[in-house]
């Protein structure tokens, strides 16, 4: 019993030291630290004064949309009155995607899909890309494409994006 208590003893006078220490205050230094970066300010852009736009797709060929590309473009401008050369304009495509692509939704017509495509290329949406020059946009296009597990009939097909 006396080995445990003088080996007990012994144990706390040799972490004593370390213990004042964890419970000391620091006094004295102090430390600058300044911070460089670039302050983010966005400014508002307006798409197509804020109208609709539509797509009219007129009537299209079940076949077209199976066996060739049926694309139309989006007809939009870009309006960023406070935009300086030293802002990054970006634009989003905002839309649920089907499972799988990033790049397409669901149409109201059972069977279809639209593609979204920036300069050809397929467009995530809601990502963001950079638009280098707001007064003359990126060229937007929608293009029809088959969902292949589904049957595609003939129909209307309403052609609105917000």
């Amino acid at each position: 019993m006396q080995i445990k208590h003088l080996l007990l003893s012994v144990c706390t006078v040799l972490l004593w030291p370390q213990m004042n220490t964890a419970f000391a205050t620091q006094t004295g230094d102090s430390m600058n630290i300044s911070f460089t970066g670039r302050l983010m300010n966005r400014k508002p852009c307006t798409v197509s004064d804020g109208e609709i736009i539509l797509v009219n797709f007129g009537n299209v060929n079940v076949n077209n949309v199976i066996n060739d590309h049926v694309i139309k473009d989006l007809d939009y401008s870009l309006n960023c009155p406070d935009a300086t050369s030293d802002n990054t304009v970006q634009l989003t495509i905002r839309g649920t995607p089907i499972t799988g692509d990033s790049t397409i939704i669901a149409s109201s017509a059972a069977g279809l899909w639209m593609k979204f495509l920036k300069d050809g290329e397929p467009q995530a949406l809601n990502t963001a890309f950079v638009v280098d020059d707001w007064r003359n946009p990126p060229g937007l296009t929608i293009e029809l494409e088959k969902d292949p597990s589904t049957e595609l009939n003939a129909g209307a097909l309403p052609g609105e994006i917000r």
